[in-house]
């Protein structure tokens, strides 16, 4: 008897969101036909439909069919596992660099005397105004020339940080290979450029190129000391786990 209609209209969709599942009841379906099929054979003297054998071996064949595809399936996941970790490495590295900025801007303001450096416009009928009147109006302007200035700066760090960590980031997935010092040497020429075409248009030229240059350069120096640091600690515990494993093994005298 054939499906509804509405069954088959609807039969495409739960294959794509609900694959699993398809399949499962398509195997059951099988299983049971299966088993119908076996069922009459016996009652009827060993008489088997056509392509029962053919219906017997396909369960195997849907079990490979299946493992093929979870096989592909958690590839997939393992990779877009791993892309994840490295955003969320990358987010945070951003996140620490933008506070590190907030707390640089915030201390230059206020404990270097940007704050009482800082120019207060006053109308002219202030001068009619009582002081401390006058001196709420300061507090607040600076309060407030204060925080722009302090937001600025840090959304400029942010923009920085972020910018060297995405192109470290993506360097790394390009190469295939995360962590290695070129990574690093090329975000910091990219940051450093940036920095440096920010200069007066006179100037632009020679500070586009030492900003990359020596961006570069700070670039290549701290990925090849972190991963030189790495490579340091992999060693000592490799050594430990030996001393550990040799110390478990050796016979109490």
């Amino acid at each position: 008897m054939a499906a509804p209609e509405d069954e088959q209209d609807d039969k495409p969709w739960r294959r794509l969101y609900h694959a699993q599942e398809v399949e499962e009841e398509e195997a059951a379906a099988r299983a049971a036909a299966l088993a119908a099929a076996r069922a009459e054979a016996a009652r009827g003297g060993g008489w088997a439909p056509a392509g029962a054998a053919e219906q017997q071996q396909q369960p195997g064949g849907a079990a490979a069919e299946a493992a093929g595809a979870g096989g592909a399936e958690g590839e997939q996941e393992e990779e877009l596992g791993e892309l994840q970790a490295q955003l969320l490495l990358w987010y945070r590295k951003t996140c620490l660099a933008a506070g590190v900025g907030m707390g640089g801007a915030c201390w230059h303001w206020y404990a270097r005397g940007r704050r009482a450096a800082a120019d207060v416009f006053l109308p002219p009928r202030a001068a009619a105004l009582p002081p401390a009147v006058i001196e709420a109006w300061r507090r607040k302007a600076q309060m407030r020339e204060g925080m722009r200035t302090v937001g600025r700066h840090t959304l400029f760090v942010t923009g920085v940080a972020a910018l060297y960590f995405g192109v470290e980031l993506g360097a790394g997935l390009a190469r295939g290979a995360v962590g290695d010092w070129p990574n690093t040497a090329a975000a910091g020429a990219v940051a450093g450029g940036f920095l440096g075409a920010r200069a007066p248009s006179s100037m632009r030229g020679r500070t586009l190129a030492m900003g990359t240059l020596a961006g570069g350069l700070l670039g290549a120096l701290s990925g090849w000391s972190q991963q030189r640091l790495a490579e340091l600690a992999a060693e000592n515990e490799a050594g430990y786990a030996q001393q550990q494993q040799q110390r478990d093994g050796k016979p109490d005298s």
